[in-house]
């Protein structure tokens, strides 16, 4: 015969059983239906498939930070990882760090790492440059004066003969050199940066697993899955031990045996 501190301990769990599962039933039901989906997603397409927009700008968010330098007519940017634009389309693979770039010759030249790019003003990759052997160090500026092309890095300044491909230290002061700065791009060049980087946009399958995983709400939504989990660890348990414990289950059953 069950105690009343037992019976209690029943009840309360029972209760609360019931409160829990309706309270993930809605969610079970979204991971159920998400998961099929996933499962199905190379045969349905989903993967071929661009999500909704009005979900899309979850991914882009602000996470990309461009720095852009304008040179001659043109703004010459990167994304702060490994990829160069011009006026908003991609050009291609740029390293760490981004100098800048200037307008000289009738070209576009980029400092990226230990590499000059040299481009036309269609954004056309003309020439990737190895300087690494040329500077001690990577360059941390790139700047022009009346005299030519000049990189700054942290052993001095060096003027840059591009005919010869030689770099020479100035053991002097360097004056006048017009430095290139960081700029701002303005809204259509960030717009086309956007569109350039993130493409069409993301599949839907991504969208789909991420909303399964509660990634698509940051750490908020993967804390959230993991409350789930536990919730329907709780659950399992507590009707399990709610089930088990039903006072003369297992008596009813010895009886309709022994008949």
């Amino acid at each position: 015969m069950p105690t009343r501190i037992f019976r209690q301990i029943r009840l309360f769990l029972l209760r609360w059983h019931r409160r829990l599962g309706v309270a993930v039933s809605l969610l079970l039901i979204w991971l159920a239906l998400s998961g099929i989906a996933l499962n199905h997603s190379f045969d349905w397409g989903l993967d071929q498939t661009t999500g909704p927009q009005i979900l899309q700008s979850v991914y882009r968010g602000d996470s990309i930070e461009f720095t852009s330098y304008k040179a001659g007519d043109m703004w010459v940017s990167h994304n702060g990882a490994s990829t160069l634009y011009v006026q908003g389309r991609e050009l291609g693979y740029c390293g760490t760090p981004f100098a800048g770039a200037v307008s000289f010759a009738g070209e576009l030249i980029a400092a990226c790492g230990d590499t000059l790019l040299l481009i036309t003003p269609a954004a056309e990759l003309i020439e990737a440059i190895d300087i690494g052997y040329d500077l001690e160090a990577a360059p941390t500026g790139i700047g022009i004066n009346t005299s030519g092309l000049w990189l700054k890095s942290d052993n001095g300044a060096y003027a840059v003969d591009l005919n010869s491909l030689t770099f020479t230290l100035s053991t002097e002061a360097v004056n006048a050199v017009d430095w290139a700065v960081p700029g701002r791009h303005g809204d259509t060049i960030h717009a086309a940066l956007e569109k350039a980087s993130f493409g069409k946009g993301v599949s839907l399958t991504q969208m789909l697993l991420d909303l399964h995983s509660g990634r698509f709400f940051g750490k908020l939504g993967t804390a959230g899955m993991d409350m789930v989990a536990v919730l329907l660890i709780l659950l399992a348990s507590s009707g399990v031990w709610v089930w088990t414990t039903k006072p003369g289950r297992f008596r009813r059953k010895h009886s309709r045996e022994k008949y």
